[in-house]
């Protein structure tokens, strides 16, 4: 989620893999908006994934 710079509105800018706009939209109580292009999530790099790794060792947000 970001906040438009025009109507300061809340918009959602990207999805992780395989999730649509539209699911995203089903399972959300209020209307969606979001900038054109919607875009897939960046998946996490190597030096990233290293760093939560090393802070979540157990592997809770990583399973």
């Amino acid at each position: 989620m970001r906040f438009n710079e025009t109507t300061k509105e809340a918009q959602l800018v990207s999805a992780h893999p395989g999730v649509t706009f539209d699911e995203l939209q089903r399972e959300t109580g209020w209307e969606l908006t979001a900038p054109e292009p919607f875009v897939e999530t960046a998946a996490p790099t190597e030096k990233e994934l290293k760093l939560i790794r090393m802070i979540d060792p157990e592997g809770f947000w990583t399973s």
